[in-house]
C-alpha cells in the first residue's frame, strides 16, 4: 500500500483545507458574516450549514475568529481576529520552535543569511522589544 503524503502547503498545512477556506472568506469580508454568508462566500463545493458552523466555532475556540451575537438578527456574526500574514508568522514560529528549540535568533539569522553582526542586532532588537515599559 502506498503511503499518503501531506500535500497541503502554507496556512492550510496548519488549519486544514476547510478552515483555510473559511478564514479566506472572513478575510475578504468587510464586516462580520453569518454562517450562511460564509457558505455563500466560499467558492467551490457546497457544504452543509452545520459543517460550516462547527468549523467556525472551532476556529473561535482556537482564538482565530471572533463570534458575536448580532443584535436585531438571529444568530452570530463571525470575524477574523488575525490577518493572513500574522497567522502565517505564528505558524512559522511554531514550526521553527518545534524543530529547533531554544532561541529563535540563530535560526532566523541563518534563514535570512545574516552574519554575526546581524545576529547580534537581531538579539538586541528582540531584547528591546520584550522589555516591559517602566511604570
Amino acid at each position: 500500500m502506498a503511503r499518503r503524503t501531506n500535500t497541503r502547503t502554507g496556512i492550510a498545512s496548519a488549519l486544514g483545507s476547510l478552515e483555510t477556506r473559511i478564514m479566506r472568506a472572513l478575510w475578504e469580508a468587510t464586516e462580520p458574516l453569518t454562517v450562511g454568508q460564509v457558505r455563500q462566500a466560499m467558492r467551490g463545493k457546497s457544504l452543509a450549514y452545520t459543517t460550516v458552523m462547527t468549523s467556525l466555532n472551532r476556529l473561535a475556540a482556537k482564538g482565530l475568529v471572533a463570534r458575536r451575537r448580532r443584535p436585531l438578527h438571529w444568530g452570530y456574526g463571525y470575524q477574523a481576529k488575525t490577518t493572513p500574514e500574522r497567522l502565517a508568522a505564528d505558524v512559522a514560529r511554531r514550526v521553527i520552535q518545534a524543530i529547533a528549540p531554544g532561541p529563535l535568533e540563530p535560526v532566523v539569522c541563518h534563514m535570512l543569511g545574516l552574519n554575526e553582526t546581524g545576529a547580534q542586532q537581531l538579539t538586541a532588537l528582540r531584547k528591546k522589544h520584550t522589555k516591559r515599559p517602566a511604570r
